[in-house]
């Protein structure tokens, strides 16, 4: 879960939907200038946790998913093989196992510590 952030958005102008707030947003405040000549000015659906974003069984350790993202951004400079096999090691594999598509969520977890933001979310996720 990420909260207590501000999201600040100038002008949104002739689109399908406008802004699509999918996940849980608790204490996250959001400041739109103006939404314009959009089929749908804002979306907002269920509160999706980070194992549904990942597409990992929601049972699935909190604590797993950070030791996993910190290993990750541990290893930034090495090779993705390198990566896959350093979470094939860690507890998160046994949920990742049970998930079915292993390839696609590996790879999701990999590009997800390479997002600038990594170490905020890291520090949010509760």
């Amino acid at each position: 879960m990420i909260k207590n952030n501000t999201f600040t958005i100038g002008s949104i102008e002739n689109c399908g939907v406008g802004v699509d707030i999918s996940g849980h947003v608790e204490d996250n405040k959001f400041s739109i200038d103006a939404i314009r000549n959009c089929a749908i000015g804002q979306r907002t659906s269920g509160a999706a946790t980070i194992q549904d974003q990942l597409g990992l069984p929601a049972d699935t350790d909190i604590n797993a998913i950070k030791e996993a993202l910190s290993s990750l951004v541990d290893t930034k400079d090495t090779p993705v093989k390198e990566k896959e096999e350093t979470i094939k090691k860690l507890p998160i594999w046994e949920y990742i196992k049970r998930a079915g598509d292993t390839t696609k969520i590996l790879k999701d977890l990999i590009e997800l510590s390479n997002s600038p933001h990594i170490q905020m979310l890291i520090s949010q996720l509760s």
